[in-house]
């Protein structure tokens, strides 16, 4: 039996644990840290209860129950009554919900407000420091998660003077379609290619792309890899490790790994267009140069991803 904070000792709700830890996932989503989630829940499933009630049944300590019952009732999430004794009670979840994402859009507008102030003090304060000095290293970023990395991507889409290089999954492609890179990259007026997968599954995604700058690779060149290049000065690569689900990749204006990886999507590209005229002309392919030419890549693209696993575990 799962440790469910709605298993009574009969197990009478062994049956709803699915349901109700998806109800404190998403509780915590919302803001709420895993007791107050717990203690939501509890108090919403078997009725009102007292401090005492809610302790010896969830079992947290006692110096956490009086601020955490006083925490959610100032958010205005839990009731209280007085009468005969101290009484908690939920407030409706549908309102509760609400009150939750109004208060995020609440702190979004605050933020959203304090944006330009912040930029302008920001600028009227002179940078003291050289810029010999300040493009004297190349930087690494760590991007945790489709949020940051398409960010970063729609930035770099928005800065970039020439070309724009994309090399993904389906997967991949269809988070960057969802999170509007590819909106970013139809209105820049950039030389674009991009370097997949079973294209012609997405071609709802590229509208508005040239299909000339689109070209399919087999699974084995792309081999899971991810990347996109910008003017071949500024790279954002996807790594192989994943955290809490989600990808991490990494931003860097490393002149080495941005001539590395523009060397091997320019081969990839021309080996897709020799392929093609292959298959016109139904010429052999020598395929052990071909493994041998894929290794080469592989080879590439496993350098680089250790030397950006060794640049993270130097950040932790």
């Amino acid at each position: 039996m799962k440790n469910n904070i709605l298993f009574d000792k009969s197990g009478t709700f062994e049956k709803y644990s699915d349901q109700t830890d998806k109800i404190l996932e998403i509780l915590e989503k919302f803001g709420l840290s895993k007791n107050e989630s717990k203690i939501y829940v509890f108090i919403g499933k078997y009725g009102a209860k007292t401090a005492s009630e809610v302790k010896t049944n969830l079992g947290i300590p006692r110096s956490e129950i009086y601020r955490i019952l006083n925490n959610l009732q100032t958010k205005g999430i839990l009731q209280v009554s007085y009468e005969p004794t101290t009484i908690f009670s939920i407030v409706h979840p549908k309102k509760v919900l609400q009150l939750l994402i109004d208060e995020e859009k609440d702190k979004l507008k605050s933020l959203e407000d304090n944006k330009e102030t912040f930029l302008k003090l920001w600028d009227d304060v002179p940078d003291f420091v050289s810029e010999n000095v300040k493009n004297r290293n190349s930087v690494f970023q760590t991007l945790n998660g489709y949020t940051q990395i398409n960010s970063r991507l729609r930035e770099m889409i928005k800065t970039s003077k020439k070309e724009f290089l994309l090399l993904g999954s389906n997967k991949n492609f269809a988070r960057f379609y969802h999170d509007g890179v590819f909106d970013s990259l139809v209105k820049s007026k950039l030389e674009q290619k991009i370097l997949g997968t079973k294209l012609d599954e997405l071609k709802e995604f590229f509208k508005g792309i040239n299909q000339k700058n689109i070209r399919t690779v087999s699974k084995e060149e792309q081999n899971n890899q991810c990347f996109a290049i910008s003017d071949k000065c500024e790279v954002v690569f996807f790594t192989t490790e994943i955290r809490n689900n989600k990808p991490i990749a990494i931003f860097t204006n490393s002149k080495s790994i941005s001539e590395s990886l523009s060397l091997l999507f320019d081969f990839m590209w021309s080996r897709n267009e020799e392929t093609k005229e292959y298959l016109r002309n139904k010429q052999i392919i020598d395929s052990e140069f071909k493994l041998k030419e894929l290794k080469q890549e592989l080879a590439i693209t496993d350098e680089i991803n250790q030397f950006l696993k060794q640049k993270i575990d130097k950040k932790k």
